[in-house]
């Protein structure tokens, strides 16, 4: 006989069993619908992020590029304070690659001066470096000598100043 002082357990464990079950079903059903809305989101963003990419320029080694300054001009205004960034060159360089990586879009320059810089850099930091035509100057100058002198290079009419009337 139980004496009457203690309360009376139930002591078939199938009801809470099942409902345990369920509920542990329920809450991996979750996570794994979570986790397919989670990658459908990343899909979603790499597309939208990729979308107005255009394609990247693949360099070989031995090219010749140029090296964005962006990453300098904290360093460029530190030295002197009288220095104003807008004034420094976009691109440095020009630097031969020794190293390409196009996989990763990565790629190694030849920095002899430079020794406190990892030498890898990303190809959107690099452009491909054209060399000054010396003669394209002069070839101009002698086309603008041979024009009328009141005419400008888009075939303009230009007009000399004579006096300011008003401010």
């Amino acid at each position: 006989m139980i004496p009457p002082f203690l309360p009376l357990i139930n002591t078939d464990p199938a009801p809470e069993l099942e409902h345990t079950t369920e509920l542990i079903e329920r809450i991996k059903w979750d996570v794994e619908d979570a986790k397919d809305h989670l990658l459908e989101a990343k899909c979603m963003q790499a597309f939208y992020a990729n979308k107005d990419h255009g394609q990247e320029d693949i360099f070989k080694v031995g090219d010749k590029v140029m090296l964005s300054t962006l990453h300098h001009w904290r360093e460029f205004t530190a030295n002197d304070p009288s220095c104003i960034a807008k004034f420094i060159p976009c691109f440095d360089g020009p630097y031969n690659i020794v190293n390409s990586m196009p996989e990763f879009s990565a790629y190694t320059l030849d920095l002899l001066n430079s020794l406190n810089i990892f030498p890898t850099f990303h190809a959107s930091q690099l452009k491909h470096f054209m060399e000054n035509d010396g003669l394209l100057l002069w070839k101009m100058m002698d086309c603008w000598k041979m024009m009328d002198c009141c005419m400008t290079l888009e075939g303009l009419e230009e007009y000399t100043i004579e006096r300011i009337l008003d401010k």
